[in-house]
């Protein structure tokens, strides 16, 4: 995964967490510091691929969060889960349950 797909990763969790609903296409061009649509098409398309995100057919904002990660992920979850600031031992020992589903 690339720095920018963690990023990326990074700020649509927070999105979702915070406000309920995926974050647009504009805004997160707009949080990546990017000049078109484009990039952040091609960004999400990494993290479809990757299996950390879906997309909803036929609806706005229509990002979802992929639940769990596979063993392969393990560094792209803890990078996701330290970067957003909020964790602790608890939030750690959820993301360890996770990887082993």
């Amino acid at each position: 995964m690339t720095d920018r797909q963690r990023e990326l990763l990074a700020y649509i969790r927070s999105e979702i967490t915070h406000t309920g609903q995926s974050p647009t296409y504009e805004s997160m061009m707009t949080h990546l510091g990017l000049k078109s649509k484009s990039g952040v098409h091609r960004l999400v398309d990494g993290l479809v691929q990757r299996g950390l995100i879906r997309r909803i057919p036929h609806a706005a904002r229509s990002i979802a969060l992929v639940s769990g990660f596979d063993g392969a992920d393990f560094n792209d979850a803890l990078y996701t889960v330290i970067s957003q600031g909020n964790w602790s031992p608890a939030t750690l020992s959820e993301l360890a349950q996770a990887l082993q589903k």
